[in-house]
């Protein structure tokens, strides 16, 4: 299989072991792909986005270690106009959020390497759906 189908597969395997998502794991290929499949899923719901892979300093100089990088999207519910309801949602949106993380945090990739967490920012829905972005990374060795 190609390195980022595997690095895909390995992250949605863990992310399934989230109770609150379980069932609800798909692999996306744009923000746009995650938004169009929101229609037929059911909150929350994630989607795992490779990015790609970065070139890195590699002190062998052949330029085979790279970062390869996935983001996962939450998509945790909608908030409109109900503040109590509102705030649940972003409270359960949040331990989903450490959940996913401690699946992953201290595990290998396929390449051998452990996932590395990049950062976890919320991003903007205009249908007032609570949406949350984890990008991580693992080191990958280009070969022939």
């Amino acid at each position: 299989m190609a390195i980022s189908v595997d690095h895909v597969c390995d992250l949605t395997s863990k992310i399934e072991n989230v109770r609150e998502v379980k069932s609800r794991v798909v692999s996306v290929y744009s923000q746009d792909d995650m938004l169009n499949k929101k229609k037929s899923l059911k909150y929350p719901a994630v989607g795992v986005l490779y990015i790609g892979i970065r070139g890195k300093t590699d002190s062998s100089k052949t330029g085979a270690a790279s970062n390869l990088i996935c983001d996962i999207l939450l998509l945790g519910g909608n908030v409109h106009n109900d503040n109590i309801r509102g705030v649940d949602q972003k409270r359960a949106s949040y331990e989903i959020l450490e959940d996913i993380r401690n699946e992953i945090m201290c595990t290998y990739a396929p390449s051998g390497h452990k996932w590395t967490f990049i950062s976890e920012l919320p991003f903007h829905l205009n249908d007032g759906i609570m949406a949350y972005a984890q990008r991580w990374s693992t080191t990958v060795l280009l070969t022939n």
